[in-house]
């Protein structure tokens, strides 16, 4: 398995400290009828949790050693505290591997994810690795209500899927999609002031070059930072020519590459043996809903009647 999930009810704030390692944290209830639960997900390079608390606690200790951490509240408090800030902070609490301290407010919940830190300065751009350095030095990431929305609800949509199809645990292209997807949403959030325009004739060459290079590889292969250092082409640069030419970022072409690869799977699958679900988790889509909802708004139907009509004859090139 690439994925792992599960729900943690411990008895106790003890059993709690043992549980949550890598941090190493001193847990103190402030009121009685202590009662917390966790639901995970787990992968090579993240880990996603969402916490409920029925009585106050607080923690003070130190984070998970190689790890970038941050909090994405559900429900806050007026209680809650992250290092002695209100939870009403214009942002989320972000922290690099150090002391954490807090008070999460009785009825509290919250998402809590930690990534890799070396994956993140290797994907991410360096001036965007630098806001998020920056951000960790004053203990809040800035954010506005409506991305910090949209990022609360696309991690309850991924804790859900990982519960309910655990069959995507074991797709490599599917736990790799989802971290990606998670770095690229992490980008956003910390998006810094964007610079002028490059060159027309450099930014043609280098969107060339990108296209040339993930066009000869599996679209469910494809990593945008690993494309760019191969080609030296910056990623802010290769969004703006993505943009400029088509309209779409490159993580949308990206998808849009996989959605079509999906459709050539399905008509060429076989009947009692090929499934929608198999198909999606190999090209990277880890949401059947939400992949089943895009899948129809593209080809105009929904993905099992594609399958339905499927014909398994071998598709090659009519061109000369």
């Amino acid at each position: 398995m690439l994925g792992e999930t599960g729900i943690f009810v411990p008895a106790e704030p003890a059993i709690h400290e043992l549980a949550v390692k890598p941090w190493e944290l001193l847990c103190t209830p402030l009121d009685s009828g202590y009662r917390f639960r966790m639901r995970y997900l787990k992968t090579r390079s993240l880990i996603i949790y969402f916490e409920s608390y029925a009585a106050a606690m607080h923690f003070r200790g130190l984070g998970p050693p190689g790890m970038l951490t941050f909090s994405v509240p559900v429900r806050s408090v007026p209680a809650t505290r992250y290092f002695k800030t209100a939870h009403d902070h214009p942002g989320l609490p972000i922290m690099m591997p150090g002391v954490f301290e807090g008070v999460l407010g009785s009825a509290h919940s919250h998402f809590v994810v930690l990534v890799d830190l070396r994956r993140v300065e290797r994907q991410l751009p360096q001036e965007t690795f630098q806001s998020l350095l920056k951000a960790t030095a004053a203990r809040w990431l800035p954010a506005s209500a409506a991305r910090i929305a949209d990022f609360r609800d696309w991690l309850s949509r991924v804790l859900r899927a990982a519960f309910v199809h655990q069959e995507m645990l074991s797709s490599a292209p599917a736990m790799q999609a989802l971290e990606e997807d998670l770095l690229q949403r992490l980008a956003v959030l910390a998006e810094p002031p964007h610079r002028s325009p490059g060159q027309p004739i450099s930014m043609a060459r280098g969107l060339r070059r990108a296209l040339e290079q993930l066009h000869a590889m599996e679209p469910q292969a494809v990593n945008i930072p690993d494309l760019c250092q191969e080609i030296q082409f910056s990623q802010r640069s290769l969004a703006r020519a993505f943009r400029q030419t088509f309209d779409l970022t490159p993580t949308r072409y990206l998808r849009l590459r996989r959605l079509h690869a999906v459709r050539r799977c399905l008509l060429q699958g076989r009947k009692g043996e090929t499934t929608v679900a198999a198909v999606a988790h190999e090209h990277g889509f880890y949401e059947l809903g939400r992949f089943a909802a895009l899948y129809a708004g593209l080809f105009g139907e929904p993905p099992s009647v594609t399958l339905s009509r499927a014909d398994p004859v071998n598709i090659s090139s009519a061109l000369i």
